[in-house]
């Protein structure tokens, strides 16, 4: 599969404590995917615009997605000036060009800091 578009991508680290409180050192990097809108899932904004509430991606390498229970942060990736954190990530082997495919939900303006 050929991913021809680069994006920013932050993975986060195991989770380690420091002075009681939990914490994820975030390493940003670039990598080619394929990102498409999931238009199910449009949102409205505050400002009457509308945005995509999920996005679906296909890559070469694995995403960790989040988990809540755990206390894990998921992969992000910047898709049009917006943060994604990936919630769904799974390996498609069934074909001759196994890949990975996982599924991104917005993060709220006000959670951006936290990214």
């Amino acid at each position: 599969m050929l991913f021809r578009k680069t994006y920013t991508v932050r993975h986060y680290g195991p989770q380690s404590f420091k002075q009681g409180y939990a914490a994820q050192a975030p390493t940003e990097t670039t990598a080619a995917l394929d990102i498409q809108p999931d238009n199910d899932s449009l949102e409205a904004l505050a400002d009457g615009n509308t945005t995509v509430g999920r996005i679906k991606v296909w890559s070469s390498a694995p995403f960790t997605a989040a988990d809540r229970d755990a206390g894990v942060k998921g992969d992000c990736v910047l898709w049009n000036g917006r943060w994604y954190e990936c919630t769904k990530a799974q390996k498609w082997d069934g074909t001759p060009l196994a890949h990975y495919f996982s599924t991104f939900t917005i993060i709220p303006e006000v959670e951006v800091g936290d990214v």
